[in-house]
């Protein structure tokens, strides 16, 4: 397990495999702007990305994805998409592979 690491914000997560994980199942994101998060996720794309702190965002973020079906059917569909796309295993060998052979060459 990756534990959270600590910044100048304090505790921060370094790799979001929970919720990237969430995403891969269809369960939307909310999440905060900390640490390496939007490495990882994309606002938009299965994600609602927040400043660190704004809790008022942090719950308008929440209430909608709960009471707009329409929005969370669909960042859910994005959500998985995402997932797919970015972090399917095959491609992510093929790219570093290629790296790694230019580097060689």
């Amino acid at each position: 397990a990756v534990k959270a690491g600590r910044g100048r914000m304090g505790r921060e997560e370094q790799v979001g495999m929970v919720g990237l994980q969430a995403l891969a199942c269809g369960v939307p994101v909310v999440t905060t702007n900390a640490g390496a998060i939007t490495e990882y996720f994309k606002d938009g794309k299965g994600s609602v990305i927040v400043e660190q702190k704004d809790i008022t965002g942090l719950a308008k973020a929440i209430a909608k994805l709960l009471a707009d079906e329409k929005y969370q059917k669909q960042q859910s569909n994005l959500g998985r998409q995402f997932v797919s796309d970015t972090y399917e295993v095959g491609q992510n060998i093929a790219k570093i592979e290629t790296i790694l052979m230019s580097l060689v060459d």
